[in-house]
């Protein structure tokens, strides 16, 4: 029983580490383009809404006849109301300063990544000869045994400064993991919503990299991801797109007005 519990705990070894080191760079880098795309929508915003209520007022002072005023005031408060709740979000969100924490936090990943990657492989380092005994060893023996001893430091001391730096950093949303696991599903060649190869055959078991993969999969729930980014994207298109609808709705019910009560 004890060798089966063994047998099911993971190596973390130098590949086990490299592997979970280039995870990370992946999320720190979706994390990056995530942070910079809401503070340019963000600021975005603040200014097309402010300039959308300075030209409602204009329009409705010096062409009456085109707008209805009630739509017009009524719709300026609406707008009013968002720009400031997205001052207030852009403030406490302080997208300056977290992505400059994300940048340095995926540079160090990458400088981290390269030198667990370029740690030599302990099976490529010869064991101790069976010939020699612990208190005669041969030169050969005693220089495999320093570069062994060496390579596993350098990696423990690799293990520690990647654990310090992830617990300083911000932790990833799961919209940054679920990008990571599309990369590594196109990389592996499997459908993230499924689980299988795309030509709907089952993946290979056998190999590491993909049985995390499944495991990815199973603890994201990509088609969760979707819908979500799905509604996302509709309501970051609706608010494009509702200081033009406004627009165009107050002067269609100036038109509606004037044809319902214009006398015959």
């Amino acid at each position: 029983m004890e060798d089966v519990i063994l047998m099911s705990i993971p190596s973390y070894n130098k590949d086990k580490y490299y592997r979970i080191m280039d995870r990370t760079q992946s999320n720190y880098a979706n994390q990056l383009k995530r942070l910079s795309r809401d503070k340019k929508r963000a600021d975005f915003i603040l200014i097309y809404y402010s300039l959308a209520l300075i030209i409602y007022a204009l329009s409705g002072k010096y062409y009456p006849q085109f707008f209805d005023e009630n739509w017009i005031s009524y719709s300026s408060i609406i707008l009013s109301v968002i720009v400031l709740i997205y001052s207030i979000v852009n403030s406490r969100s302080e997208y300056s300063g977290r992505i400059s924490s994300i940048q340095h936090a995926l540079n160090d990943v990458k400088r981290l990544k390269r030198e667990v990657g370029a740690l030599p492989e302990l099976s490529d380092i010869k064991p101790l000869s069976p010939s020699c005994s612990e208190s005669q060893e041969c030169e050969e023996c005693a220089s495999c045994e320093t570069e062994r001893k060496k390579a596993c430091d350098t990696l423990n001391g690799l293990k520690k400064e990647y654990d310090t730096l992830v617990s300083k950093t911000e932790i990833r949303d799961d919209i940054d993991f679920y990008y990571t696991i599309l990369q590594l599903c196109k990389q592996y060649g499997i459908n993230p919503y499924t689980g299988l190869c795309y030509d709907r055959t089952v993946p290979d078991r056998t190999s590491v990299e993909i049985v995390e993969l499944l495991g990815y999969i199973s603890e994201i729930n990509p088609k969760l991801q979707r819908f979500h980014i799905w509604l996302l994207r509709i309501w970051h298109g609706f608010l494009y797109l509702a200081p033009v609808l406004i627009f165009a709705v107050g002067i269609l019910f100036n038109g509606i007005i004037e044809v319902t009560f214009v006398k015959p």
